[in-house]
C-alpha cells in the first residue's frame, strides 16, 4: 500500500535514531540517548546480551548524561517540556528514579565533569543574569552548591584536573574564537591556556594522566584547527602538533593507555576517523565507518572506539571500532525503518562558483533531470553548516521528485577560519548574493513568494 504525502511526512519526522554514546567506566557498557519511546530518553547496550534496552522512563526528554569515574553513579540533564532550560539530577534504582540536585527552573544549566574523587561536581548557570554564565561547584555529599566564578558573558567549565585543584574552562571571546583558562578552586586564580596576544578558536581538550600535560584543538596562527601539545606548567605556551591545511580537526579523544590519539577531521561536511600514535608520532585512517558525520568519539578499550554516526540514509546509530584490524560494526539499529529507508538517498557534493570567483560547496540531491523542480534549503546560523547526515524534510522533498540544493555559503564553519569571516559585518549580503549566483548557475528563475510551475523555462525554483 502506498503511503500518502501526509503519512509519509509523518513517518520522515518520527524517524528514530540513537546518538551520544557514553562508556560507563568498569562495566563495559554503553549508554545513549534515543527518543525512540517519545521523548530522548537514557538507553543502554550491554556487551554480554549485546541488547539494548531502555534505561529510564521520565516526564520530560533527557538533554545529556554523565556518568562518575566509578562508574557507580549518574547525572543526567533534562528540561521541562521542551524549554531546553537544563536541570541535573542523580539517577537512583537503576534509573527508574531520580533525585534532584541542580534546580532553578527559570535558567539554563550546563554539567561542567566530575571531580576526580566523584565527591563534587561543576556547572555552570546563568541565574545572576539572562546573557551571564557563572562556575559553581555541588558537593554530592553535603547537598550544597557554592558560586566559585563570575563571568559576564559564555563560560562552560569542560572538565576538573585530574589533582582536583583546578577547573578548566571555555569562554567565548567572539561570535566563533573560544579562549581554554585554567582556574583554581582554592585562590580563584584565572590563567589562560595558549597565545594571550592572539585571539582563536579552542576546543577538544584531553589531559595526560600525570595532570599535567595534554592537547588541545585551536587554529591558533593557522586557518584550520589542529592539534597542540601543551603543559599546565606553563599554559600560554602550546606547539604545534599536526593539522590539515583545507579541514578543520573537530574532536580528540586519548586512549586509556594514552598510546594513541583519535581525531575526526570534518572535510567539506564530511567526517573522516583518523588515529596518532603518540610515541611514532605516525597516522594511520580508519575506512570501514559509513560516510557520514562522526560524533561523540569514546574508547571503549584500548584497541576499540565507539562514536555516534549520523549520514544521510543513516539517522543515528551506536558504532564500534576496532583499531587494530580497522573494522567497525554497527551496535544500534534504531536508525533503520524497513518502510521508508529504501527511499533515501545519498547526495553529491558539488561546488558552484559565486559573483566573485569564490568556490562555495553544496549538496546535491535527487537531480535526475533538466526541468525538474528544484528546492534550495538554506540552512541557518550564520556560523553554521550543513552536512551530510539525515534531514527529513531534504529526504521527503528528494523522494517527491524535487532537486535538493543545500548550500554552505560563505560565512559557514567547517571550511576554516577564513571562509568563515567572508560575510563579517558590512560583507554580510555577500552570502546572499552567493545564493543568487547558485540560483544563476543552475539557470532557475528568480523564485516569487508562490511561484507559478509555468513561469519557469528550467527547474522551478523554491527556497527552504
Amino acid at each position: 500500500m502506498t503511503k500518502s504525502n501526509e503519512d509519509l511526512l509523518k513517518a520522515y519526522l518520527n524517524v528514530n535514531e540513537a546518538y551520544s554514546p557514553v562508556i560507563i567506566p568498569g562495566q563495559n557498557s554503553i549508554t545513549f540517548l534515543s527518543k525512540k519511546s517519545g521523548l530522548p530518553q537514557v538507553w543502554k547496550w550491554d556487551s554480554e546480551t549485546r541488547d539494548t534496552t531502555q534505561y529510564t522512563d521520565l516526564s520530560d526528554r533527557i538533554l545529556s548524561v554523565h556518568h562518575s569515574h566509578s562508574g557507580k553513579e549518574t547525572i543526567v540533564g533534562m528540561d521541562k517540556n521542551g524549554n531546553e532550560k537544563q536541570q541535573l539530577y542523580l539517577l537512583k534504582n537503576k534509573g527508574q528514579d531520580i533525585e534532584e540536585l541542580v534546580i532553578s527552573e527559570d535558567h539554563f544549566h550546563q554539567f561542567g565533569g566530575w571531580s576526580p574523587d566523584d565527591k563534587t561536581i561543576s556547572f555552570t548557570s546563568n541565574r545572576r543574569h539572562p546573557g551571564y554564565f557563572d562556575i559553581y561547584i555541588y558537593d554530592l555529599s553535603k547537598g550544597k552548591e557554592e558560586l566559585l566564578y563570575k563571568n559576564d558573558g559564555q563560560c562552560t567549565p569542560v572538565s576538573w584536573t585530574n589533582d582536583g585543584a583546578h577547573l578548566i574552562l571555555s569562554m567565548a571571546d567572539t561570535n566563533i574564537d573560544r579562549s581554554f583558562y585554567l582556574f583554581a578552586i582554592k585562590t580563584r586564580k584565572l590563567t589562560i591556556i595558549g597565545d594571550t596576544n592572539e585571539l582563536a578558536r579552542y576546543a577538544s581538550i584531553e589531559l595526560f594522566k600525570n595532570g599535567q600535560d595534554g592537547f588541545i584543538l585551536s587554529d591558533i596562527e593557522r586557518n584550520t584547527l589542529g592539534v597542540h601539545q601543551f603543559s599546565l606548567r606553563n599554559p600560554e605556551k602550546v606547539n604545534h602538533l599536526f593539522s590539515n591545511k583545507d579541514w578543520d580537526i573537530e574532536e580528540i579523544k586519548l586512549s586509556p593507555n594514552e598510546e594513541q590519539l583519535a581525531y575526526t577531521t570534518n572535510e567539506g561536511g564530511i567526517s573522516t576517523l583518523g588515529l596518532y600514535d603518540v610515541t611514532s608520532q605516525t597516522h594511520q585512517q580508519i575506512s570501514s565507518l559509513p560516510r557520514g558525520v562522526y560524533k561523540s568519539l569514546d574508547w571503549y578499550s584500548n584497541t576499540e572506539l565507539v562514536l555516534g554516526l549520523k549520514s544521510a540514509v543513516i539517522p543515528g546509530d551506536i558504532w564500534k571500532v576496532d583499531v587494530n584490524n580497522k573494522t567497525s560494526e554497527r551496535l544500534t539499529w534504531f536508525g533503520d525503518d524497513k518502510e521508508i529507508s529504501h527511499l533515501w538517498m545519498e547526495p553529491e557534493l558539488c561546488h558552484f562558483h559565486s559573483f566573485d570567483g569564490l568556490e562555495v560547496p553544496y549538496f546535491l540531491y535527487g537531480k535526475e533531470k533538466s526541468n525538474q523542480p528544484a528546492v534550495v534549503y538554506v540552512h541557518g546560523g550564520p556560523e553554521s553548516q550543513i552536512r551530510e547526515q539525515f534531514n527529513p524534510a531534504i529526504q521527503l522533498l528528494a523522494h517527491l521528485g524535487f532537486a535538493v540544493i543545500a548550500p554552505n555559503v560563505r560565512g559557514s564553519m567547517g571550511y576554516g577560519r577564513s571562509y568563515v569571516k567572508l560575510d563579517d559585518v558590512r560583507k554580510r549580503m555577500y552570502a546572499v548574493a552567493d545564493l543568487k549566483w547558485l540560483v544563476k548557475g543552475f539557470g532557475i528563475a528568480p523564485p516569487t513568494a508562490f511561484p507559478n510551475p509555468g513561469i519557469f523555462s528550467h527547474l522551478r525554483c523554491f527556497f527552504w
